[in-house]
């Protein structure tokens, strides 16, 4: 888990590791599935803060899940979280092969 002095913006993947909001939603993503080239921007026109872990953990998954069907394809948080994640672990694939 991050330490209380961390400042990184992350979401954590397992107990051992985090990746950072940014390379888990590159700008080819989404410029691909969003109206925005980054996550925070897009956060921040949803009227959500997220700069933190710990503010990102404070937003209702609820209201998430409403502003990403209303402002993208996908028709939840969880759908794209999960099409981000598959995307970044296959990129981490591919630097290995």
């Amino acid at each position: 888990m991050e330490n209380k002095e961390s400042t990184k913006k992350s979401l954590e993947v397992d107990s051992n590791a985090s990746v950072e909001f940014t390379e888990l939603f590159p700008r080819s993503f989404m410029e691909k599935y969003t109206t925005t080239s980054d996550i925070y921007t897009f956060f921040r026109k949803g009227g959500f803060q997220a700069e933190k872990t710990e503010d990102f953990a404070k937003i209702s998954e609820q209201e998430l899940t409403i502003y990403i069907s209303k402002n993208t394809s996908f028709q939840s948080w969880s759908e794209m979280l999960g099409l981000a994640s598959n995307e970044f672990v296959l990129s981490q694939f591919d630097t290995l092969l």
